[in-house]
């Protein structure tokens, strides 16, 4: 698989970290991935990327960032795939033991909050697994 790219202007630097801003691309629509990075709901993403050497990199710079898919298919895994998992087991769960639906349905929504607590705890594991590679033009 190829790597997923966006151009990226770099809005500010740090020491060992560069703050990135990806504008919405016409080409969003062509890319096999679109679905999954979450690009097409917003006019223009701004986030932060390690980078060993960030002083070779100025603010207003055009660089390409470039993602892994393996870490794309990940991400969609851990922020759709397993909050509906645990979702659909809470239903079915409450729905073994007979509770009610609204039960069930609030009961499924509040699990889901230490769920994306432990994920929070786990940033940065995640930090350092989902690495960016950025190129110059």
């Amino acid at each position: 698989m190829s790597p997923i790219k966006h151009k990226a202007q770099i809005v500010q630097t740090a020491p060992r970290e560069l703050t990135l801003k990806i504008a919405r691309q016409a080409a969003c629509g062509a890319c096999p991935a679109a679905g999954l990075c979450g690009m097409k709901e917003n006019k223009e993403q701004i986030f932060s990327v390690s980078v060993p050497d960030s002083e070779r990199y100025r603010a207003g710079d055009s660089v390409i960032v470039e993602l892994n898919p393996r870490l794309g298919w990940l991400a969609v895994i851990f922020c759709y795939g397993l909050p509906l998992f645990l979702m659909l087991f809470t239903l079915f769960v409450c729905g073994c033991f007979g509770k009610s639906e609204i039960f069930s349905g609030i009961t499924a929504i509040i699990i889901l909050i230490p769920y994306f607590f432990f994920l929070f705890l786990g940033k940065k594991y995640f930090k350092k697994k989902f690495t960016f590679i950025v190129t110059d033009k």
